[in-house]
């Protein structure tokens, strides 16, 4: 039996042992985690995680499947390195590896001379001018920097690194003058084989169920079209532009295809236009801004909203290898698989990808180009720097840093 000396004793040491459990154990961890010498503390790692949580959460509008659809987004799942994680675990893990991967990419950009891009630096800071670490920058919830466990500094400095430093190194890299820049015969090359522009009619060879017409059906649609293509040839012949000649053959197929609410729709808008036209005939007359300045306007704004710009990369495959075997500006009825399963037939006008309104500008998309070429290989190089840099996790600060922060309390 104890005495009641003993049991005095014993409860001490454990009041003692318990106390320094909850002093120790509850204070926040000052670093969580440590890559190639470089410690990184909580608010290093909260502002990480708030970054890329913030980039899926807004991007992907998550945040209105919760609001309209009540989904919980920590429910959520995802896949990641053969694993399906949940939000939180998903974002935990990928913070951790970002960090690692910045390391890397910060390694190599002093190794290489080479510095962050000053202008895109400039914009992130121009946008985000004025905040502190108290001023409102959660969208949904209204949480500060502070609110959420970091300062707003630590949150541009992982906002700007992940934004810039990987971008300023591959292009340091790739882009003219560096050491393995991309010739600009080989962006040429790409860029003909790879970018498509295109105008068309489509017609999904399919009934309602999904099931595909039989013959006779499919030569129906197939009948439209042709007619779609005569009108056109005789706009061609008449000594019209191609790409004018095929947009008022698109418009006549929506004519052709309106239902009748929207005939009456159309009707009472164009009742009302006509009530408001005296209107603006006076504000016009009024109207102080010069023909120049009209022009300049009217060229800034310029679009084609029937033209479709498109790469190999962002189009459907199956489209892009029908729309491939024509040549500029000419006109054709092809049959394709859309998507690999539906079964289309489309009139199409290729176009030149680079005339024309809304055509695209080659040396725009340079560094498009680029990253289609060398941005893979890159990526490799740089996560394989990045198995080779020591890192040391705090498990205890990576549990207690969690998304919910982030979220309405």
């Amino acid at each position: 039996m104890l005495t009641v000396k003993r049991i005095i004793s014993v409860f001490a040491c454990v009041c003692m042992l318990l106390g320094t459990l909850l002093l120790g154990g509850c204070s926040t961890p000052a670093v969580a985690m440590t890559v190639d010498g470089t410690e990184y503390t909580m608010g290093d790692y909260l502002s990480y995680l708030y970054v890329l949580y913030a980039n899926v959460y807004y991007s992907q509008y998550y945040y209105y499947y919760e609001a309209q659809l009540g989904s919980n987004f920590m429910d959520q799942t995802f896949s990641y390195e053969g694993e399906t994680l949940k939000a939180d675990e998903y974002f935990k893990q990928v913070a951790q590896d970002t960090i690692v991967y910045q390391k890397a990419v910060q390694n190599m950009m002093a190794e290489k001379g080479i510095k962050p891009d000053a202008e895109e630096i400039k914009k992130i800071e121009d946008e985000l001018k004025g905040f502190t670490d108290t001023t409102p920058m959660e969208y949904l919830t209204g949480k500060s920097a502070i609110d959420m466990g970091f300062t707003f500094k630590k949150y541009l400095k992982a906002y700007t690194d992940y934004m810039v430093n990987t971008s300023s190194l591959f292009y340091g890299m790739y882009d003219k003058d560096g050491e393995r820049a991309v010739k600009d015969e080989d962006i040429r090359t790409y860029f003909d084989k790879n970018y498509y522009s295109y105008k068309s009619i489509n017609v999904t060879l399919q009934d309602k169920d999904g099931k595909n017409l039989d013959d006779a059906a499919k030569a129906k649609e197939l009948e439209k079209l042709q007619k779609y293509l005569e009108l056109y040839n005789q706009k061609i012949e008449a000594g019209e532009d191609p790409s004018a000649a095929f947009d008022a053959v698109i418009a006549q197929h929506k004519e052709d295809n309106k239902t009748e609410e929207e005939k009456k729709e159309e009707a009472e808008k164009e009742e009302s236009n006509e009530s408001t036209d005296d209107t603006a005939d006076d504000s016009a007359a009024d109207d102080d801004t010069t023909d120049g300045e009209d022009a300049d306007k009217e060229e800034e704004e310029e679009t084609d909203a029937n033209r479709v710009n498109v790469t190999t990369t962002s189009g459907d495959e199956d489209t892009l290898e029908a729309i491939g075997k024509l040549k500029f500006d000419e006109v054709k009825i092809v049959e394709y698989e859309a998507g690999g399963t539906t079964p289309t037939a489309s009139l199409v006008l290729r176009m030149d990808p680079e005339k024309g309104v809304g055509a695209y500008k080659f040396d725009d998309q340079r560094r498009s180009v680029i990253y289609e070429l060398e941005f893979e290989d890159f990526d490799k190089e740089v996560k394989e720097a990045s198995k080779k840099l020591t890192v040391d996790v705090n498990n205890r600060a990576i549990r207690m840093a969690t998304i919910e922060e982030f979220r309405a309390d």
